[in-house]
């Protein structure tokens, strides 16, 4: 039988693995309600702001895996298909352009380009530019349900850019990229 311990290293073992477990914008969220004293209205603002961004996240990832769920593909495979389908235009990309896209390491890049290969809707080609390089392009059965993702996603776009005005979206673009580089300063 496993001895269950209660000292302070547990406790804050187990309290960090609550924080982990918990979504950020979740435990922003929380703060006040829970300390039952109201921040200050900076602080207020920032962790607003915070769990927004979590949430829009969230949403963000929703759609890619019900977009994924729709087509019958892991949701990385989406991604890779609109970027060939959006980026590439119909031109084969570098096997390693596309890993660089997603932020997966080479051999997890060729995982998923085996399982899409093996299902028929990429090809993969040796660059003539580079022999060491692979190039890859969608099938007509990629092209297919790409076009199928490209349309899901125009038209969710559309709507987002119907929201705000030119101005709006490069001041959000501004104050985004701000927030984005203090972060990455922790």
């Amino acid at each position: 039988m496993a001895r269950r311990t209660t000292g302070p290293s547990s406790r804050v073992a187990a309290a960090s693995a609550v924080r982990d477990a918990i979504p950020l914008g979740q435990i922003y969220a929380a703060m006040s309600e829970i300390s039952g004293t109201p921040p200050d209205p900076e602080q207020a603002l920032r962790r607003q702001t915070m769990a927004l961004l979590e949430e829009i996240g969230g949403q963000m990832a929703a759609f890619v895996a019900t977009l994924a769920t729709t087509l019958g593909l892991h949701r990385t495979d989406v991604t890779i298909m609109l970027l060939l389908a959006i980026v590439g235009r119909g031109a084969p990309l570098k096997a390693s352009q596309l890993q660089k896209a997603v932020g997966f390491t080479p051999g997890g890049m060729t995982r998923r380009l085996d399982s899409l290969e093996l299902r028929g809707l990429i090809r993969r080609l040796p660059d003539s530019g580079d022999n060491r390089a692979w190039l890859v392009e969608l099938t007509t059965e990629g092209q297919r349900l790409a076009a199928l993702g490209v349309d899901r996603n125009t038209s969710r776009n559309h709507r987002l850019l119907a929201e705000f005005s030119l101005p709006e979206w490069e001041q959000m673009v501004k104050l985004l990229t701000r927030l984005r580089t203090a972060l990455a300063q922790d």
